[in-house]
C-alpha cells in the first residue's frame, strides 16, 4: 500500500487579489509496489473559508498522480490543508 509522509520543509500562506495559496515544498511518498521512497511535490488550491471562535479557518486541496522513479508505479495521492488558526497548519493525507 502506497502511502505519503507530511509534508516538510515550509508552509506559507500568500494572499494574492483576495485568493489564497499555500506552498507546499515537499512530501515523501512510499511506493506500495517496490517500496521506494522519493520527494513529491503538491500543487494546493484554496477550497474554502470559514468563520470561527478564533477567527477564519481556511481549507486547502490537491490530487495528484506521481510515479514511482524505481519502478514506474502509478500513486494517486490528495492532500488535505486546514489553517487554523492562522497560521497553524494541519495536514490529511
Amino acid at each position: 500500500v502506497p502511502w505519503f509522509g507530511y509534508p516538510c520543509g515550509y508552509s506559507s500562506l500568500t494572499e494574492i487579489e483576495d485568493i489564497y495559496m499555500i506552498k507546499i515544498e515537499k512530501s515523501i511518498c512510499h511506493c506500495g509496489k517496490c517500496g521506494r521512497e522519493f520527494e513529491v511535490k503538491w500543487d494546493v488550491d484554496y477550497v474554502s473559508s470559514y468563520e470561527r471562535s478564533m477567527g477564519e479557518e481556511y481549507e486547502y486541496e490537491g490530487e495528484d498522480t506521481f510515479y514511482c522513479p524505481n519502478c514506474d508505479n502509478e500513486i494517486q495521492g490528495k492532500l488535505s490543508i486546514y489553517e487554523y488558526p492562522v497560521g497553524c497548519f494541519n495536514y490529511l493525507i
